[in-house]
């Protein structure tokens, strides 16, 4: 493996994201409130292939963006150690959201960044114009999954229109995206 993220999408409070154990008064919220959030996690490079390949960690975030366009996501979040920040801020566009906390089932503490879809999505598409996506690029990748029978997309953006009834919005699911420079990428959704 060269390189890996992992995204976990949710739009119900009661779908828990893993970043809600230690921030649960900044992602609680946004769910109650109805918007879909995106949170990274597990994103990291094997060393010899990003001194090949200087593009595979943005190549791998990608699939972030790819994510942003399909589920029409309002916030993307990652709890991250407070070393690799600027690297979130310049690739990502995200903004420190909480000090740093005890993260479960981590050595070290890790603050929590996200970023405003909605307010970031023209400058971030001016600044790196190979985020833009097609409906075609998004549904390959997260539109079916070989382990689920339901439609993710449809789960996931039901709350929009459950909300104009019922003033709430639900549903989840995680999607773990792999990259490895000459193969093709893969999804797999759980």
């Amino acid at each position: 493996m060269a390189s890996t993220i992992r995204l976990h999408i949710a739009s119900r409070p009661q779908h828990v994201l893993p970043i809600t154990e230690a921030f649960p008064d900044k992602i609680l919220p946004l769910l109650d409130g109805g918007s879909i959030v995106i949170d990274v996690s597990r994103q990291t490079s094997r060393l010899e292939f990003v001194r090949a390949y200087p593009f595979l960690t943005l190549l791998t975030m990608r699939a972030t963006f790819i994510a942003e366009d399909y589920f029409d996501a309002d916030f993307i979040t990652v709890a991250c150690k407070p070393e690799y920040q600027a690297a979130f801020r310049r690739l990502s566009g995200c903004v420190n959201w909480a000090p740093l906390r005890p993260y479960p089932r981590l050595a070290k503490p890790t603050l929590l960044m996200g970023h405003d879809c909605r307010a970031s999505r023209p400058s971030m598409r001016e600044r790196y114009p190979y985020l833009d996506t097609t409906p075609e690029m998004q549904r390959s990748l997260f539109g079916r999954s070989s382990t689920v029978d339901r439609d993710l997309h449809f789960d996931l953006t039901a709350g929009r229109r459950e909300r104009a009834l019922d003033g709430k919005q639900y549903s989840t699911t995680c999607v773990a995206y792999a990259s490895n420079p000459g193969v093709s990428s893969s999804a797999a959704l759980a």
